[in-house]
This record gives structure tokens, sequence and C-alpha cells, in this order.
């Protein structure tokens, strides 16, 4: 009885602060979509006639009427069509004085009106003592005689206002409910008995919705520019998917209050008497590692043979473990960090030397300028002259110190075979494990000769063919490397290709960038950076064939020395 009471408490308590919160919450993010798809599809409505507004300002020949008026433009371009084939219902164009110059208004009940007809000229005054204080355009919702009419305005340079409108009739609400599977209606100032019966249900608020047992209902009330109302636009939407969801939810939680309390209570009579007492004894000894500082903490073994004393098995197995992954992991953070540090002091030490480095060499410069016109000038001059230019001297050798420090490792450079780097660089591998995953197949059709380290290029082969290797692992994979006389005369071309995974598409494009590995988490992302780099100091380039679909294909294209032409 005592567990069925706590269980009813949970399941009112669960209901009351989830289930109902949460359909009140997706009520009223329905409610605001269904507001935002209304306020977007009105905005596409004003930012059409906008941007025709925006068009006509911009046009030459207008321009030049607002200077001087002429009855041949307005019969050329003012003409009907200018109506019927932009669906405008007032042109007005206007000097900056204020003087009219083109006035025309047209509905298609009673074809054109004189422009007071509408009753529209305090609102016209409005937008040309807005765009007169602002020199801004205007889009908005005028009221008007015949009902609410969209309008936009533009300055024109600083001659005049262009004011062009439309009427909100049936055929713009028909295009603003294409937006809506819900009932929707819009409702004009112009039908004054449901327009005053609605904005009497908003009391005084913009926007407005209300519940009932079958639907939900939205009043969205848009004012002109004088804030007048103007257009109510209502939307219905049926509420029977939030009252199944309820009830659905409500009946589930039931079923599963119930099912858990036989079900739990089975559990707990088996759990009590087989399990938890050994679970305790397995927690009291958890309770000793409180951080990785406890780690070396093991349980005492449970010798029952059973499913408990193998997971304090695998327990003990793990913290050994974790134990040793703490140390391998202090190791490889240790050598990281140095790795990141020397990496980021050799970046910060060669922009600063490259900034100074031109200044310096400005000065210098102006420097050898002075010294050149100051020939019969006194000795201190002389004397000043020549102590600066060896202090610049010294910066000199500064900043080429911190540009040695950024630069690779240099060696000499020679006359190298590229047959014997690569026979080198396989002579090195041959006691690694990690080729044990590989087979490497060389070929060759004569020796090729190039002028760099042998070292540095042995170093860019070794990285190849490790990545081949380590992408190989767990596969039985091949690796071919292959030197070939270059398409471009005077270039060979080494080509490293295998039958690993490949490279993801994801990182191709920063391939050769610091810190980007292919090897997920397992990589430092600086093998093929620093291969790159040396390969750039060779004058070469690495090429990554992204066509090729069986694996990996890097090709290294080197220029040939003349010695090579001899073979």
């Amino acid at each position: 009885m005592l567990c069925g009471l706590i269980l009813a408490l949970l399941f009112h308590f669960s209901v009351n602060t989830t289930i109902v919160p949460d359909l009140k919450q997706q009520k009223k993010l329905y409610i605001e979509e269904l507001k935002n798809r209304l306020q977007t599809s009105l905005r596409a409505r004003e930012k059409s006639i906008a941007n025709l507004c925006d068009s006509w300002t911009e046009w030459g020949e207008m321009n030049a009427y607002m200077e001087n008026p002429a009855a041949e433009f307005e019969n050329k371009y003012l003409t009907d069509f200018s109506f019927l084939g932009h669906r405008l219902n007032v042109i007005l164009i206007l000097a900056p004085d204020g003087k009219t110059l083109f006035n025309k208004n047209y509905n298609e009940y009673v074809k054109f009106l004189a422009f007071n007809r509408l009753g529209i000229a305090n609102a016209v005054g409005k937008i040309k003592k807005t765009i007169k204080e602002t020199r801004r355009s205007y889009h908005g919702i005028i009221n008007s005689r015949f009902g609410p009419l969209l309008a936009a305005a533009n300055p024109v340079g600083n001659r005049g206002t262009l004011i062009l409108g439309r009427f909100m009739d049936r055929k713009m609400f028909d295009r603003i409910s294409f937006h809506f599977t819900e009932t929707f209606r819009a409702i004009t100032f112009k039908d004054r008995y449901s327009f005053s019966i609605f904005l009497k249900q908003m009391q005084g608020d913009d926007f407005h919705f209300r519940e009932d047992k079958t639907k939900i209902t939205l009043l969205y009330l848009v004012r002109d520019i004088e804030g007048a109302p103007s257009v109510i636009f209502k939307i219905e939407a049926g509420n029977k998917l939030f009252r199944v969801v309820r009830d659905h939810t409500l009946l589930y939680i039931l079923s599963s209050v119930l099912s858990l309390l036989l079900l739990g209570s089975l559990v707990y009579f088996l759990i009590e008497k087989y399990i938890n007492k050994r679970i305790i004894g397995i927690s009291k000894g958890m309770k000793n590692v409180r951080s990785v500082k406890d780690i070396s903490t093991r349980i005492p073994p449970d010798n029952k043979g059973d499913e408990i004393s193998s997971l304090i098995l695998e327990i003990n197995n793990m913290m050994n473990k974790v134990e040793q992954e703490k140390e391998d992991r202090q190791h490889i953070e240790q050598m990281l960090v140095t790795n990141e540090k020397l990496v980021c002091i050799g970046r910060l030490t060669a922009s600063i030397a490259h900034e100074i480095n031109n200044p310096i060499l400005v000065i210098g410069n102006c420097l050898q300028a002075i010294k050149n016109t100051c020939i019969g000038s006194s000795d201190i001059h002389k004397e000043a002259v020549a102590v600066s230019k060896k202090e610049i001297d010294r910066v000199r050798k500064i900043i080429a110190s911190l540009l040695d420090f950024h630069r690779l490792d240099r060696e000499d450079f020679s006359d190298v075979n590229l047959n014997e780097v690569v026979l080198q660089a396989l002579e090195f591998l041959k006691w690694s494990k990690k080729l044990n995953s590989i087979k490497i197949i060389t070929k060759k059709n004569r020796d090729f000769f190039v002028f760099g380290s042998m070292g540095k290029l042995k170093q860019v082969f070794i990285n190849f063919v490790l990545n081949a290797a380590e992408a190989n692992t767990g596969n039985k994979g091949n690796l071919s490397i292959e030197i070939l006389p270059s398409k471009d005369n005077g270039f060979c071309e080494v080509h490293f290709i295998d039958n690993g995974p490949g490279i993801s598409p994801g990182i191709r494009d920063r391939l050769f960038e610091p810190f980007v590995s292919t090897k997920q988490d397992k990589g430092v992302g600086l093998g093929l950076y620093v291969s790159y780099k040396i390969i750039k100091s060779h004058s070469g380039e690495i090429i990554y064939n992204d066509t090729y679909k069986e694996g990996a294909y890097f090709t290294i294209k080197l220029p040939l020395t003349n010695k090579s032409e001899d073979q």
C-alpha cells in the first residue's frame, strides 16, 4: 500500500512537472511558428514593392524627369501598363519642394481616380517628412478609402520622392494563405462589422490567441503608418494532436508505473538474495578510488566462479591497465607539450623576425643615403653613421638567427641518388614491427639524381612508409614505391601507393597543415607537414591523388641534376 501511494504521488508529480509544462511549451512554440510564418509572408509582399520602388529610383530616365518633368516621359513610361504590369494602384512623384509632379491612382472598379479621392494625404505627408528627415526608404501600410494600401517610398537622389502602392486585396491575401495549411482569413478595416468584433476580442493587443476544445485561434493585427488598425489576420488550427499526445502519454506513464511496480518487487527480492551483498562489497572497495591518484587500489578477489567473480577480476584488470595508461599518457603529454612549445616558439620568432626585417632594411638604406650625402661633414656625423650601420648589421644577424630557429635543421646539399635513399629508408625500417602489416614492392628503371640532403629525404620516405604501415594496422596491405621520370622535363617522381583506407574528404584540403592528422587521435599531425617543408626546401612538391579510390596515392616530385641526364 505504501509503495502504491508513493508511486501514485510520483505519477501525479511527474505529470504536472513534465507532461503538462511540455505540452504548454509545444503549443507556445507552434503558435510562435505560425506568427513567424505570417510575418515572413507579409514581409515578402512588402519587400517586392520596396524592390520595385528602389529599382525605379535608380532609373536614369526617372532622375531626368525629376529635373525636367515632361509629358513625353509620362505617356511613354507611366501608362496603364505601369499599373497593370506591376499590379500597382498608386504612382506618386514629388518634387523637392513637395510639389506633385505626377499623380495617378487606379482601382479595378472605378479605374483612375483623383489623388484626394483615396484620402491618404495625411499619410503621404508623414512619409515625405520621414524621408526628408532620414533620407531613407519607407515601406509599410496606408489606410485608404478603398482599403489597406501596401506602399513603398524612396528618395530620388537630392531631387524628390517616389511613392508606389498597391491595394491589399484578395489576390495578395491568397498569396499569403499559400504558406498555411491551417484555416486562414484576412479582415480589413473596410469590413467594419467583423473588424470591430475581432478588434474587441483582441482587448487592445496586436497579437492574441485563444484555445477551446477543438481548435487554437490566432489573431494578428497590422497597423498603418499612422498607427491605426488596418488588417487582422485570423488563423485557426486544430488542437486534436496535442490532446492525443497528452492522453496517450498519460496512459503510457500509468502503464509504465504499474509494470515497474510489479517488476521492481520481483527484482528486489532476487537482487537482495543473490547479488546485493556482494555488490556492496565491490562498492566499498571502489569507494577508496576517489581520483586518479587512488587507482592503485584493488578489490579483494571473490572465488565463487560466477559473473560477479568475473566482474571483480575484470575491474582489477581494468585498474591495472588504467594505471599503466596513466603513466604512458603522462609521458606522451609531456612530449606533446614540449613539441607544441617548440613549434609555437618557432612560428612566433619567425613572425617577429619578418616584421622587424622590413623597417631595418629601410633604416639601413636611409643611413646609406645619409652617408653618401655627408661628404665633408664633421667627424661626429661620420662616426654616428658608422656606429648606426654597425648596430643595424648586428640586428640583422639577430634576425637571421631567429629565422634559422624556425627553419628545419639543414644539412649540406649534394647530388643524391633517389634509389639509394629509398633503399636506406627501407633498411632503416627493416627491424620495425610496424612493417609486418604491409608488403613493400619497389620499382625502378634507372638511377635518378637530385640536389639535396640525403638525411632529410630519407626522413620523408621513412614517414610515408610508416604512414602506409599504420594505415594497414590489422590488415595485410601492399605498398608500392616506384621512381619514374616526370612528364615535366627536368623532374622525376617518387610514387607511394598503398591499399589502405585512404584519406577522408574532410581533411584533404588541410592535409599539409600542421597538427592535421589522418590517424584520428593517434597522431600529432606534424609528419606530413614536416615532409612538405623538406620537399619544398628541395624545390619540389608533394601531390595527393584524390581520384585514386583504392587507398592512398602520394607523388613526390623533385628536380633532376645534370648527373641524371648523363645516365
